[in-house]
């Protein structure tokens, strides 16, 4: 069973097709929140951006020569996911979806980002928002453009309390 999408351009009939077999979820793109349902992507991400691969510099002023250009820290990589959110129905509403993006992006947890078989690491989301841009007959957006930026999460845990000292020697 193939479902088809139609529009006119110019006088011209476009005609896309898209296949009737469903996706099992493990191919999918999805998000992964502990304590909160898995979000399934209905479909692929348009736009996966990485960035902060390269270090950050810091330049030290010295007297009478150049500046020194000495590397500061390394970087949290960063991942930026663009997807259009909708079914194969424009009439279909989203609200449930969006609400479901809104609620990970306020979640505290660190996401699990799965791109199919494809394991991107765990992050923490830093900002997520969505365009609408077609409504359902009930007013709810069917329709939208999602972007969620995510920022690798650190493993960092900081050593709290009294620090251990050595046994003096005997004498």
């Amino acid at each position: 069973m193939a479902r088809g999408v139609t529009g006119a351009i110019d006088d011209a009939t476009v005609s896309v097709v898209l296949s009737g077999t469903s996706v099992r979820p493990e191919n999918q793109a999805r998000l992964i929140c502990a304590g909160m349902p898995t979000l399934v992507l209905p479909w692929w991400p348009d736009e996966v951006e990485n960035s902060g691969w390269a270090p950050d510099w810091a330049e030290t002023a010295r007297p009478g020569r150049a500046p020194l250009l000495t590397r500061s820290t390394d970087p949290l990589p960063t991942m930026r996911l663009s997807f259009v959110l909708r079914d194969s129905s424009i009439d279909e509403p989203m609200g449930d979806l969006i609400a479901r993006i809104r609620r990970l992006a306020a979640a505290t947890p660190v996401v699990h980002v799965m791109l199919g078989q494809s394991d991107r690491g765990v992050w923490r989301v830093t900002d997520a928002g969505a365009n609408e841009t077609d409504w359902a007959a009930n007013g709810e957006p069917s329709v939208a453009d999602v972007v969620i930026s995510l920022r690798a999460a650190s493993d960092a845990t900081i050593a709290v309390g009294p620090v251990a000292s050595k046994p003096k020697p005997k004498k």
